[in-house]
């Protein structure tokens, strides 16, 4: 809970993306290049276990519905059967994926309150968040950009830079949950976050958030099964304003797990 406003922020984020790096956008779907890690039939079920404090989890439900048009491109529509806890389920809920030659990009909008005073509609135009042919740490695709929001009755502007990349492969990997997988690769997104604020009647502008990555989240995904295991860090460091209270800590650490329980592909 006391890190909502920056989970909400890298989500709102992630569904800004509109550019992309990648130079497989019009490759055709139906081609032999189209990547297999990320099964997209209709009726594809994966449940989520999340484990944010330890010892206890919570539970994930993710299914692709059906197919859906978006700008006359044939897309599937992401479900969860109930709100999601985790940082993965989340991003993809009531949007649009589609595989792009080896890459597989989001699109759509989704609408959150969460705990704010007014809630945030986030939209994307296929953002790039994985890709199967990649070298070490090359860049997926990357956004910078400013935006203004009020938080508790206070106007903040935003300044960030959001990127993915690729995470190199694996031949296999065990979870904590033991689970085992062969032939991985996984993808990282990385939001740098900066927040002002503008003294009322002063035009004086002091920082609140220095530059920082509060968000790194390592995916880990599996040939024919998708995204099998995530690893999401939350960090942050607010700067005293004086005049300036928010009902959030100082400092922020969270670690955020979620782990592939189950996969049922149709």
């Amino acid at each position: 809970m006391k890190n909502k406003l920056i989970v909400c922020i890298a989500v709102h984020l992630l569904f800004l993306v509109s550019c992309s790096t990648n130079s497989d956008d019009n490759t055709n779907q139906n081609n032999s290049l189209n990547t297999s890690f990320f099964p997209q039939n209709n009726g594809n079920w994966w449940a989520y276990k999340v484990q944010t404090q330890l010892p206890s989890f919570t539970r994930d439900s993710l299914y692709v519905k059906s197919d859906t048009l978006v700008g006359g491109i044939t897309y599937k529509k992401m479900k969860t059967r109930f709100a999601p806890n985790g940082f993965f389920s989340s991003t993809l809920r009531n949007n649009a994926i589609r595989i792009s030659g080896s890459s597989l990009k989001l699109s759509g909008s989704i609408e959150m309150s969460a705990g704010l005073p007014s809630p945030i509609v986030f939209s994307v135009s296929d953002f790039t968040f994985f890709k199967e042919n990649a070298n070490q740490n090359d860049l997926l695709d990357a956004t910078s950009g400013t935006f203004q929001q009020t938080i508790q009755g206070y106007p903040l502007t935003f300044n960030y830079t959001l990127s993915s990349y690729f995470d190199g492969s694996l031949t296999s990997f065990t979870t904590a949950t033991n689970k085992s997988y062969v032939d991985l690769i996984k993808s990282k997104v990385i939001l740098n976050l900066k927040i002002t604020y503008t003294l009322p009647g002063l035009g004086l502008t002091a920082v609140l958030l220095q530059p920082q990555d509060v968000i790194i989240s390592t995916q880990y995904y599996a040939k024919n099964k998708g995204m099998v295991y995530a690893n999401t860090d939350i960090n942050y460091t607010l700067t005293t304003i004086p005049g300036l209270t928010l009902a959030l800590p100082a400092n922020g650490s969270q670690n955020q797990k979620e782990f592939l329980d189950t996969f049922l592909s149709n």
